[in-house]
């Protein structure tokens, strides 16, 4: 926006909103200059608006502004640099200003767009004249409710990963581009750590088109600002395929160790094969640095999904889509503010080894600046192509066929479809041709799921595992698959089917359940899940369980107590990058958005 006349118009905006909530912002670089200039606006041209988002180059501070009430952010801001600014109002007329997910002012105000207003961007009537906006706009969106604090954090802090590498270039030499999918337009660039000279080939990757072998060449990551973690949070996430490495050696997924000699305070939150088999995840809080070494997780020559997340307290370790392994060894350590680091490869200043590379492939990287939940990466293992058949295969005429994805509820952020096609030849579309892209926004939900579970646990009772869960509420579910398994990778008996004993309660239930059927010296993984009315069902562990104790047979018993309403926030839905491959319809229940 040019601040002389540009401006846009969304018509008809309000008449979505349903209720007396909203929610909206944008991403915003300013200009300096000495003006009041509008932001977002609803209201129509030439007339004086209800609500606006402004930015005051005067003092450089964010203003929300209606008929009833008006606020400025508490804090001045620097002129050309990006702000992520947000205005929420809720049902109860309370509302707040956000800049960069931090609250800048709580106010309360009776005012709402009303029903037929346009939504402005970049100018707004003052009465004699209009505010035009010199400076950038970016991600603008309208919910019909208000946000709480954590979404908007999420919303903040990025639904998609800030560096996302498919791996699938099908050749690189020394000193090539590799292709960056995140939308942040990264350089990342192959580098040969033996022979300058050698032609590197696309391997058959886990997902997608390739990946990449890693055993004589690393990528180069250019540092970036948003690459910096020290917000407490991240997830890291690749598809590693592990070969042999020497006893002694480091096998780098992402390393960011700024000089082994003397700074290892300043290592970038990395990641590391051991042994082959283990995980060594490390990073530096500018004083210090910190380390923790895994069980034997890893695969060898075979392709395991990692994902590691860290929540400032946490740090868990998922493979193949499943939680492994947490510790509390990184707990209250806030990452060192760095931006270097590059991918299978570990050292960033000081003397380069040649050593100092992963000793396997690497395929789908990606680092995204929040904690991923378990569902979430679970939805990151199973991402790939689902076959859609055509109703009518004939060559002529031509027919049209829907495959439809039922999106679950609970998942925010943003989503691609892609269709590749396949003949009765069994040849497949390969590159652009053939290839359709649709995209899109789901937003956050408030839609209750049928069970929200406080507790979920098993533990030795005498020659037995007592396995305990804890509802807050149960909203149309008629009942739990209780599920047991002696390994991580998933559900293997069906242990029992236990009926609710609060179908459609608010206020929740204790129960038990004794699996005597156990061995002493063995370990036993427990799911459970709930099925609701229309048989939806949600899967929620594994716990695990060591039991020491000799073998026994005894009758299973269950228990159901009720337990007194508790204050326990809903789960909060998240957001993540859906990866849908096929001719995809989304069909969801949803909450307005624009």
């Amino acid at each position: 926006f040019d601040g002389v006349d540009d401006s846009l118009t969304v018509f008809d905006v309000s008449l979505n909103l349903a209720g007396n909530a909203t929610s909206f912002g944008a991403w915003v670089k300013p200009e300096a200059g000495s003006g009041d200039n509008a932001l977002l606006a609803f209201g129509a041209d030439g007339v004086l608006p209800g609500s606006l988002l402004l930015y005051r180059q005067s003092t450089n501070q964010f203003i929300y502004w209606d008929s009833a009430s008006g606020e400025h952010s508490s804090s001045a801001v620097t002129p050309d640099q990006w702000y992520h600014v947000w205005v929420t109002i809720g049902a109860d007329n309370s509302a707040t200003l956000y800049v960069n997910g931090d609250v800048e002012a709580t106010f309360s105000t009776t005012a709402r767009p009303a029903a037929g207003d346009d939504l402005l961007l970049g100018s707004a009537w003052d009465g004699s004249t209009n505010r035009y906006f010199t400076g950038l706009l970016d991600d603008v969106a309208v919910y019909d409710h208000q946000l709480n604090a954590a979404e908007i954090k999420r919303l903040y802090r990025g639904f998609e990963p800030v560096l996302l590498l498919p791996l699938d270039d099908d050749v690189l030499a020394d000193g090539d581009a590799v292709q960056d999918l995140s939308g942040y337009d990264n350089s990342v660039t192959m580098i040969q750590l033996t022979d300058p000279d050698k032609v590197q080939y696309a391997l058959s990757g886990a997902v997608g088109a390739g990946a990449q072998d890693m055993n004589t060449a690393y990528l180069a990551v250019e540092p970036r600002p948003y690459f910096d973690l020290s917000d407490g949070e991240f997830t890291q996430t690749a598809w590693v395929y592990p070969q042999s490495q020497p006893p002694t050696s480091a096998s780098p997924i992402i390393g960011g160790v700024y000089d082994p000699a003397t700074d290892f305070a300043l290592t970038y939150p990395s990641l590391f094969i051991t042994n082959t088999t283990q995980l060594l995840p490390i990073m530096g809080d500018g004083t210090d640095f910190y380390h923790y070494v895994s069980g034997s997780l890893l695969t060898p020559n075979a392709w395991n999904f990692v994902a590691t997340t860290f929540d400032g307290t946490d740090y868990r370790i998922y493979i193949n889509g499943v939680l492994r392994e947490s510790t509390n060894a990184f707990a209250g350590v806030v990452p060192v503010a760095a931006t270097e680091f590059d991918v299978g490869h570990f050292t960033i200043a000081g003397t380069p080894f040649n050593s100092s590379h992963l000793f396997g492939h690497l395929d789908e990287v990606a680092i995204y600046r929040q904690t991923l939940s378990a569902q979430e990466v679970a939805a990151l293992y199973r991402q790939g192509w689902k076959r859609a058949t055509l109703s009518n295969p004939a060559h002529s005429p031509a027919t049209t066929s829907d495959w439809a994805y039922d999106v679950p509820d609970e998942l925010d952020g943003s989503y691609q479809i892609q269709l590749r096609t396949t003949d009765l030849l069994g040849n497949r579309s390969t590159g652009s041709q053939g290839n359709e892209r649709w995209a899109g926004h789901i937003g956050p939900q408030e839609i209750p799921t049928a069970v929200t579970l406080a507790d979920f646990a098993a533990a030795v009772s005498g020659d037995s595992v007592e396995i305990t869960w804890q509802t807050v509420s149960e909203l149309d579910n008629t009942g739990f698959n209780l599920y047991r398994s002696q390994s991580p990778a998933a559900p293997d008996i069906l242990l029992a089917f236990v009926p609710s004993q609060a179908p459609g309660s608010a206020q929740g239930f204790d129960y038990t359940y004794r699996d005597a059927d156990v061995v002493g010296g063995e370990t036993y993984w427990y799911w459970l899940e709930d099925v609701d009315v229309s048989g939806v069902a949600t899967l929620h562990g594994p716990v695990s369980v060591a039991v020491g104790i000799p073998a026994a047979v005894t009758l299973a018993s269950l228990q159901a107590d009720p337990i007194p309403a508790h204050n326990l926030p809903l789960w909060l839905p998240v957001a993540f990058l859906v990866l849908l491959g096929g001719l995809a319809v989304l069909r969801r229940r949803r909450r307005g958005y624009l």
